[in-house]
């Protein structure tokens, strides 16, 4: 005998048209667990699922930890709750990903060529907190909190980011990492060690809020302008060029969604965004611009070593980070005989590209499944913008700045930027678009038995 409420099942019914249309998997679930009286587990589930995905969405600025305990939350609400994330777009790409990644380091292990089997796999599992995020945000309340946590945490970490510019900036002094007696108007790095990490977060940030966001009443509406101009200065004050170019992308893509006589305006945007991001770049750091533009940064190097691990280990790669270094120390001499090793130990951390990165640690299969997860999620959003504009404008562009951006840096093995890209799209797959959209089928909710 199911519970009462566990019978009934919502129903899309487009207006002036024949038939019946499932509702979207996520918030079919929300709406039937949420009718649960409190002393059942699975209510009692949904709660924790909602609490922790809305805390790590707040929190996902600030140092790993945060996140990480938040998620744990989310996890273990949703193995109370039982959320259909089968259901979900790519939910099945995501475990065959984690699956291949088991492979991998299982098969290193075993043939005792893995220094490190315990390090470094925030692969298997970042990827999760977009579909729990997906069935938390399905209640738009929930989105709500979340996404005032979010706000006035991207709003402090700016307001540290400047001080810290400001001021002077000292890695080693965390939390706030600020030391009057370091040189002043050079770093900038908010509440995260790596400026690539913070600059990449506020792209995401920079993105989320041009989306038709749910706000309760009692936040201004000021306060959102406030962080996206915030989210601004700080991706600035980042000087991660990736960042700038995933900004870039993002926009240009945003705006280009809109349909094809806005690809002239994304492009204007584009133009006109990346000059003043490359302008600010060599205001800040001339010295670093001018190797940047003659290639003097050791990338091409890395990517040529990488990419001769990847052809001797095609199929499992190294196994992982550590595994990785240690080819690395092996592979540069042979690859890369004319230039000196730019590395203390003689090993680049990662492939400095997160997609290389996959291959070269995990192998081509693992980088397949990983395309596949992004595509999937692409594709659906895609597909389905007759019913949500807004949510494939957002998903489109935080895919393809994170494809943008990942090209000079491991977004994907780093934990922190692949949660915010992660619960960003869970954010998009949420979001509404405003009443009386162009192009929008106007649809009404009915509850009808299952």
């Amino acid at each position: 005998m199911e519970p009462p409420g566990e019978a009934m099942v919502r129903r899309t019914v487009p207006l002036g048209g024949a038939g019946v249309m499932p509702a979207e998997p996520a918030a079919d679930f929300s709406d039937r667990i949420s009718a649960l009286p409190w002393s059942s587990p699975r209510r009692i589930g949904l709660l924790l699922l909602q609490v922790g995905s809305a805390a790590a969405l707040a929190t996902v600025p600030l140092p790993i930890a945060a996140c990480n305990i938040c998620l744990g939350v989310a996890a273990v609400g949703a193995l109370m709750c039982r959320p259909p994330l089968l259901r979900l777009p790519g939910f099945a790409w995501g475990l065959a990903f984690s699956t291949w990644i088991a492979v991998s380091v299982l098969t290193t292990v075993l043939s005792n060529a893995h220094p490190d089997p315990i390090h470094g796999y925030g692969l298997m599992y970042t990827w999760m907190a977009l579909y729990l995020g997906m069935v938390a945000f399905a209640d738009r309340r929930v989105l709500g909190y979340a996404v005032v946590g979010f706000i006035v945490i991207i709003t402090a970490s700016c307001l540290l980011a400047c001080l810290q510019f400001v001021i002077g900036f000292d890695i080693t002094k965390a939390p706030l990492r600020i030391d009057p007696t370091k040189p002043r108007f050079a770093d900038g790095q908010g509440f995260q060690g790596l400026r690539l990490t913070q600059g990449f977060l506020m792209c995401v940030a920079l993105l989320c809020l041009q989306a038709p966001l749910p706000l309760p009443r009692l936040m201004p509406r000021w306060a959102r302008v406030a962080a996206t101009l915030a989210s601004g200065v700080a991706l600035v004050l980042s000087r991660a060029r990736l960042a700038y170019i995933g900004a870039v992308v993002g926009i240009f893509t945003w705006l280009a969604m809109r349909g094809r006589r806005s690809l002239l305006r994304a492009s204007v945007v584009g133009l006109l965004v990346g000059g003043a991001l490359l302008l600010a770049m060599w205001s800040i750091q001339p010295a670093k611009f001018h190797a940047m533009l003659r290639g003097d940064d050791q990338r091409w190097s890395i990517w040529r070593t990488s990419a001769a691990i990847i052809e001797a280990h095609p199929l499992v790669g190294s196994g992982g980070p550590e595994a990785y270094k240690d080819l690395y120390r092996e592979y540069y001499p042979r690859v890369v005989p004319d230039l000196p090793n730019g590395f203390d130990d003689g090993a680049s951390p990662h492939a400095h590209n997160s997609f290389l990165s996959i291959a070269a640690e995990h192998g081509l299969p693992a980088l397949a499944l990983y395309l596949a997860l992004l595509w999937s999620l692409a594709w659906w959003a895609f597909r389905r913008r007759g019913q949500g504009r807004e949510r494939a404008r957002l998903a489109s562009a935080l895919i393809a700045s994170a494809i943008a951006a990942g090209m000079f840096e491991n977004l994907a093995g780093h934990s922190t930027p692949a949660y915010a890209l992660f619960l960003g799209l869970a954010v998009a797959f949420s979001v509404r678009d405003e009443p009386g959209a162009p192009g929008i089928q106007r649809e009404h909710q009915a509850t009808v038995p299952g």
